[in-house]
């Protein structure tokens, strides 16, 4: 056969299959409520271009089996597995409204019964597989037959679309068009487009890409009083309810380090905060909600596990988190200092919407060492000039740490650094002494800026009145587990999840050390009802616990860009392309036995905050 004849049988089966696909996506469409407007009606309408481009371009790996008489059927495969696939997903997303992971599909290979699928279902799964294979083979089989002329204007037509309806996105989640974003929570593994970068080029020299109505530093901040209202998040679960006797309002402060795994906090790397730590509560055995900066942000500013991020994305202002909307509704003063760019999905308009243009201070263009000295000297010189009693929240995020570890020549202290600082990219089994120098020498200069602020409140007198919470967004592995990793995002062994957690209470003279498990997503209960005393319960608007009443036992639900765990007792539970199992404390530790019961525990904590189907 010939390779063009071959290439457009294949697009025209492609084609006439597709209406299967077509047909199944739509049952995605219900509860994503009506079109708000046309833009919204036709980026609805180009959704499924996304899924016949990325089966296409699946499909297209089998193509060289069509030259192969006996098995050139098999080209058809994953098209019949990802039809499958997404009938699947529509029966389990209106059951339990998650869509199917790896994680699911082992607990259904090896537990079917405790998630609840009957024999009787198997049955029906196997007459369904089996209805598709016939479907598609028969359409294979006639596509040759069909004298399609126009088939490569349909595929232009089809791009064309798809290519409109990714920069759409693009615009309204640059904008934060809750009628743009709200589709991505309801679709399965659908990831669309987003260009922050792009979109604020062509915005700033194309005026009319800006929508009249996006006014992105006077927004107004949305009542605390809301729950879920419409859509797939039901955040919170009711009304958070102020305590209109609290007569003490302490002062918080946020100082969160870049990258600072738990075992890096200590009197040689970080000497001024580990003496506070001698007076303060220390969090032993503490894990960030992500080994990435997105969910270990999300997880410290939502006290939810970080699987809900897409949801909240899906209409950032209106799921703006509790604990700001809070602070805001006690009358605080929130100030900003971050030195990465919290456009970027829609973390500013998530964490801070509606904060006055002059208190969000973000600088995030230059050398991490100089903007970091320049956000600490800010929130100095805002300490200094604030006269009046109103309580403040300041939240400083430092990114002196992050790769490639900046600092200036004065906390060149651990050496010898290394003279290349890539090398380990091309050996990645190189000494790591070299590196983990630089990356505490980072660490140090950063801990010197702490102590400026440590000086500044003591000055001012505000460090008696002030509740300091010292903590990172993820850690940092240097091949510790001697399998070529290095930096973050890439396992969930405590190198890359573990984190300090530091916090000092007003008047604290004494240390506490806490042996329990503790969590980012502990941080938001601990502030609304410790310190607060907000009368909801814990369950209204978190998955975590007070920091000061934590359980004997926990586990935990922490993610990545591109991968997600879960963590029972010591084992790790990965759904990435493989189900991944091994030990918390060492990579090279396997996970024999998988239990199902808590697996199916952990990921029901997962739906807490989404709405049930009516």
């Amino acid at each position: 056969m010939k390779f063009k004849t071959a290439f457009r049988e294949i697009a025209i089966y492609y084609l006439l299959s597709f209406s299967i696909t077509l047909f199944t996506l739509l049952n995605f469409y219900n509860g994503t409520g009506h079109a708000e407007n046309m833009l919204s009606l036709f980026y609805a309408v180009t959704i499924p271009t996304y899924y016949f481009f990325i089966f296409f371009l699946v499909s297209l790996i089998f193509f060289p089996l069509s030259f192969i008489p006996y098995i050139r059927y098999l080209i058809i495969l994953p098209k019949i597995l990802l039809d499958f696939l997404l009938i699947a997903d529509v029966i389990v997303f209106r059951i339990y409204r998650f869509h199917i992971d790896l994680m699911f599909i082992d607990m259904m290979v090896n537990d079917y019964q405790g998630i609840g699928i009957s024999y009787n279902i198997v049955i029906i799964a196997l007459i369904v597989f089996l209805a598709l294979t016939l479907i598609n083979i028969y359409l294979f089989k006639i596509a040759h037959r069909i004298s399609l002329r126009p088939v490569k204007y349909i595929y232009g037509i089809l791009l064309i679309l798809f290519v409109a309806g990714q920069s759409v996105h693009i615009w309204g989640n640059k904008f934060n068009r809750q009628y743009i974003t709200k589709y991505t929570p309801f679709f399965p593994y659908y990831f669309p487009t987003t260009s922050n970068s792009l979109i604020t080029k062509l915005s700033n020299n194309f005026t009319f890409l800006v929508p009249e109505d996006f006014d992105p530093e006077n927004e107004k901040v949305n009542p605390v009083n809301i729950s879920g209202g419409s859509g797939l998040f039901n955040y919170p679960l009711n009304r958070i309810e102020l305590n209109d006797t609290l007569s003490i309002k302490r002062n918080i402060l946020f100082f969160i380090v870049e990258s600072w795994r738990s075992d890096m906090m200590n009197k040689e790397s970080t000497p001024n905060i580990y003496d506070l730590a001698q007076k303060s509560y220390k969090f032993k055995n503490h894990y960030s909600g992500g080994n990435v900066t997105i969910p270990g942000l999300f997880s410290i500013m939502y006290g939810l596990h970080p699987s809900y991020i897409s949801y909240a994305q899906s209409d950032p202002v209106k799921y703006k988190t509790v604990l700001t909307r809070t602070l805001a509704e006690y009358g605080y003063d929130i100030k900003v200092y971050t030195s990465q760019n919290f456009d970027r999905f829609a973390l500013k308009a998530m964490f801070f919407n509606g904060i006055k243009p002059e208190n969000y201070n973000c600088i995030y263009k230059g050398k991490n060492e100089v903007i970091d000295s320049i956000l600490t000297d800010k929130l100095i010189d805002d300490l200094k000039r604030d006269e009046s009693n109103t309580p403040w929240f300041k939240f400083l995020f430092l990114s002196s740490s992050h790769y490639h570890y900046n600092y200036p020549p004065g906390h060149k202290i651990f050496t010898p650094v290394p003279k290349n600082s890539e090398g380990f990219l091309f050996n990645k089994n190189i000494d790591a002494q070299p590196y983990l120098n630089d990356y505490r020498n980072s660490l140090h200069y950063e801990d010197a800026l702490f102590e400026k602020i440590l000086v500044n409140l003591k000055q001012t007198g505000e460090f008696n009145n002030t509740i300091i919470f010292i903590l990172s967004d993820h850690g940092e592995e240097f091949n510790d587990n001697k399998r070529g990793y290095w930096g973050h995002g890439s396992n969930f062994t405590k190198y890359q999840i573990s984190t300090p957690l530091i916090v000092h209470l007003p008047g604290q003279e004494e240390q506490v050390v806490i042996s329990k498990r503790s969590s980012h997503i502990d941080i938001v209960p601990t502030i609304l009802k410790q310190f607060l005393k907000c009368k909801n319960p814990v369950s209204d608007f978190s998955n975590g616990y007070n920091l000061f009443d934590l359980p004997d036992k926990r586990n935990f639900v922490i993610t990545s860009y591109k991968d997600k765990c879960y963590i029972i007792d010591d084992k790790v539970y990965s759904t990435g392309i493989t189900i991944n199992s091994y030990d918390v404390n060492d990579l090279n530790t396997p996970v024999k036995h998988i239990n199902y019961s808590e697996l199916n525990a952990i990921k029901q904590e997962e739906l807490h905050f989404i709405k049930k189907k009516d």
